[in-house]
């Protein structure tokens, strides 16, 4: 991307303060792209454990969170960015760690739930834990093996690595699936989970009913568990997908067929009384609630259920639930809110949106806001390291604790924004913003096993080069139209 070269020569402290006061710096973000990328690389390898929250940069006496492995967000935010930007080899750590985790999580399934498959909660360790802990409302989370097998199919999907697939990759999602296959609850007609939790948020009964605008309070009337967490669904109807898709390259059909039965079954998505998309099944959202957690947006980013071109009336309803929620922070509501983590969420949500210019606008904020002046990036908490440096401490008395979801996230969300393709298509330039006006990036990943160079100028394609590991055409789309590879001179497809 262009950048000023005089702005080159400047500190990044600097830099940041030019940024925060309004400042046009898109070299900044070009570091920020580049330092995401290389912490993902340093700090995930072959033969290595997962990068935690922290990765190897911890700089308190006890790691916030305990430096765990948080399942509902956190380690799949740190790994995003691996197969867009080319990075399989630094992913595999994280697949050999689910891996693992599916042993344990076996047992749990077996001892919980008295179910076959694997299964796993909101908290995992170097040890594999997959039982629920802690609080109700951030423990009782049983989706953690579902979102964890986006990534382990995305790893294929990326590299078509078919031995992969059939040697590690089918085996988990497949125990993951039979799981639910024997864990889903008719109600009302279809299929939903129980006892569930729509990640770390629920309502407050009062006397007008239920209330999400308040939450994280200790009280009898304080409700997580919920009816029809469409998160629940969202990834559930990912997870089936995708199992569904590999048990038919590996000659699995009649379970695949079986995934895909269920999947129709699965309790619909819904548009409620504001033109939101639900988080649960009853239309209780609240324009007043500005929770960290987007879960019920899992179907947007990073799943592929909802999309402008495919569901627009539900990419609609996302966008409108993404604006009730909010982009930054909320004190008065929670203290947490509006961190790195919670910010890139809502960046790569709009990306996949095709709104480039709400996503930028959030990636400044969330490099602004909750930026250190080297470019990483924290989550707000009323606690430190239990003996972490005060300097990151703020005057009003919360922390800035380092996490390196939302670094490692950013750059996948850059690249996202220049070639995305979940939907069974590449898309060039799906959600440029005004910003990034002109530009070249070179090496971008796609799904089904391309490489794609593209040039643009004044917000317009230029050049593409794509390039297949097989003869299998792609089919391509330039932001909303469909186009012909061989008879478009700017595209260029090499097999």
């Amino acid at each position: 991307m262009e950048t000023d070269n005089q702005l080159e020569s400047l500190p990044t402290n600097e830099r940041l303060e030019r940024l925060k006061s309004g400042a046009k710096d898109l070299g900044y973000k070009e570091l920020a792209f580049n330092l995401g990328r290389y912490m993902v690389i340093s700090a995930s390898r072959k033969g290595t454990l997962p990068v935690n929250l922290q990765g190897v940069w911890n700089t308190f006496n006890f790691a916030p969170w305990a430096g765990n492995y948080q399942s509902n967000i956190n380690i799949q935010e740190i790994y995003w960015s691996c197969g867009p930007l080319n990075l399989p080899e630094c992913q595999q750590p994280y697949i050999d760690w689910i891996d693992d985790l599916s042993i344990s999580g076996t047992e749990i399934a077996k001892e919980v739930y008295g179910s076959k498959g694997w299964v796993s909660h909101t908290t995992g360790n170097i040890w594999g834990h997959a039982a629920p802990i802690g609080g109700i409302k951030w423990g009782m989370y049983p989706m953690g093996s579902a979102w964890h097998c986006q990534h382990v199919w995305d790893q294929f999907a990326f590299t078509q690595d078919k031995t992969y697939l059939r040697n590690q990759a089918y085996p988990i999602l497949k125990n993951a699936s039979i799981f639910w296959l024997e864990n889903l609850i008719p109600y009302k007609g279809y299929y939903i989970t129980s006892p569930s939790v729509s990640a770390e948020h629920g309502a407050l009964m009062t006397e007008k009913g239920l209330n999400p605008a308040f939450h994280d309070l200790e009280s009898d009337k304080y409700q997580y568990n919920i009816p029809g967490v469409f998160q629940d669904m969202e990834m559930l109807w990912d997870l089936f997908t995708n199992t569904s898709e590999a048990a038919l390259i590996l000659g699995e059909k009649s379970f695949s067929d079986s995934l895909l039965a269920a999947r129709d079954k699965l309790m619909p998505l819904k548009i409620g009384q504001y033109g939101q998309l639900q988080e649960w099944n009853e239309d209780i959202d609240s324009p007043d609630c500005h929770h960290r957690h987007i879960a019920h947006l899992y179907a947007a980013a990073p799943g592929r259920q909802i999309h402008p071109t495919t569901t627009p009336k539900l990419a609609k309803a996302a966008k409108k639930s993404l604006d009730m929620r909010g982009d930054g922070r909320f004190m008065e509501q929670e203290d947490a809110s509006g961190g790195n983590w919670a910010r890139a969420h809502r960046m790569w949500a709009w990306t996949r949106l095709m709104d480039g210019e709400r996503a930028n606008k959030i990636m400044t904020e969330m490099l602004t806001e909750e930026g250190f002046e080297n470019g990483l990036t924290y989550q707000h908490a009323p606690y430190g390291g239990n003996g972490g440096p005060e300097l990151y401490q703020e005057p009003d008395g919360l922390f800035c604790n380092f996490q390196l979801d939302g670094s490692g996230a950013l750059p996948g969300c850059i690249a996202e924004m220049i070639v995305q393709s979940h939907l069974d298509e590449i898309q060039l330039l799906p959600a440029l913003p005004i910003e990034f006006n002109s530009g070249e990036i070179l090496g971008v990943q796609a799904r089904g096993g391309y490489t794609v160079d593209v040039t643009w100028k004044g917000g317009q394609l230029v050049k593409a080069v794509i390039t297949g590991k097989t003869n299998k055409t792609p089919r391509v789309r330039l932001v909303n139209e469909l186009i012909d590879i061989f008879k478009d001179e700017r595209i260029t497809f090499i097999h």
